[in-house]
């Protein structure tokens, strides 16, 4: 089974970008949908808070009949419209076109139809623009905007700028990403480095360099107005000032768990005001006979400005269900969270 966070992931975390608050963090524990609530750590069952899947579409393209596949359906952060990959396979190569439809599958605009293969949208905070990867016919994969107004589509041909961990288009128009660069000497280890760099989208300027020489990510978020940046690699999770590029605050993510078991992939949310990060791993368990490692969500907390100027940052290990997986943090929290114990001490009739 696909886990929903892979298709409700993009959307979650772009709709809580105009959000000035959020009150709880929602997760996937088992086909079951559970929401955190942030002030007091109780987890109770989420009903109105995450959005409804995308509905499959239809389509017949370059002669052949595409469908959306529910992983690369997005919903636009303000719910009225869906970005579509309408996929076929032939004995070639795996092709993609993204389609954007209103939320019946009506009102087709066809951003790609170029035979390629195109896949992984995400829209801007705005809704005005849809990033996405594109590998054409013949050439390598490239990342490439569609602004909306115009119908245009800005291609980035920096083939140093990784797509993994995926680029995000932030609300001032900048894009974030990684970027791969060769060390000078061809024989020496690492052979590269990685900046964290924003990309201003206009051809002929380069990309701004945030801070220079940063561990290679595995999940990359940034706060609601893009100023702070989250980074999480295989043993660090990083929070840095974009401003700036200082490294605010840093962990070992065995601080979240047992050291005796490695970490190199997981998953990242973080809350729009930039202060407080989630962080859960996949398939990974503790040492037996402790708390189980696919049980738990972990906070990274960060004193906000009232605090004393020697605070020091929070940890907090929710445990949640077994394999939870993260869907984002939303604005209301859960109409009656309850503790999972409470839950279950409940007569059942």
């Amino acid at each position: 089974m696909v886990p929903v966070s892979r298709w409700l992931g993009a959307f979650v975390l772009a709709a809580v970008a105009a959000a000035q608050q959020a009150g709880s963090l929602v997760v996937q524990v088992q086909g079951e949908t559970r929401a955190i609530d942030l002030a007091s750590g109780a987890v109770g069952q989420a009903t109105g808070e995450v959005p409804r899947q995308p509905p499959p579409l239809q389509r017949r393209m370059h002669g052949m009949d595409y469908a959306s596949i529910p992983t690369q359906a997005v919903f636009s952060p303000d719910g009225t419209r869906v970005a579509h990959v309408l996929r076929t396979f032939d004995t070639a190569a795996a092709k993609g076109e993204i389609v954007v439809t209103d939320v019946h599958g009506d009102h087709a605009v066809e951003v790609t139809n170029d035979g390629g293969d195109n896949e992984d949208p995400l829209w801007s905070a705005d809704g005005t623009r849809l990033l996405f990867s594109s590998r054409p016919p013949s050439g390598r994969r490239r990342v490439c905007v569609f602004h909306f107004a115009d119908g245009k589509t800005t291609t980035i041909d920096d083939y140093g700028l990784m797509l993994s961990p995926r680029p995000q288009l932030l609300p001032d128009g900048f894009l974030l990403g990684i970027h791969r660069r060769p060390h000078p000497r061809p024989t020496a280890r690492p052979r590269y480095h990685f900046d964290l760099v924003l990309d201003p989208c206009v051809p002929g300027r380069a990309p701004e360099v945030v801070k220079a020489e940063v561990p290679l990510p595995v999940a990359m978020q940034a706060s609601a107005n893009g100023l702070v940046v989250w980074l999480m690699g295989e043993d660090r999770l990083l929070r840095i000032d974009r401003r700036s590029g200082r490294t605010t605050h840093q962990w070992h993510l065995h601080e979240f768990g047992d050291p005796a078991w490695p970490v190199r992939f997981g998953q990242l949310a973080v809350h729009p005001d930039g202060d407080l990060a989630a962080v859960t791993f996949w398939g990974l368990g503790w040492q037996k006979g402790k708390e189980g490692g696919r049980d738990l969500v972990a906070l990274a907390e960060v004193p906000d400005a009232k605090a004393p100027a020697d605070a020091a940052p929070r940890r907090r290990h929710i445990v949640v269900g077994n394999d939870p997986r993260l869907l984002g943090f939303v604005a209301a929290p859960a109409a009656a969270a309850t503790t999972r114990d409470a839950e279950d001490a409940k007569p059942k009739r």
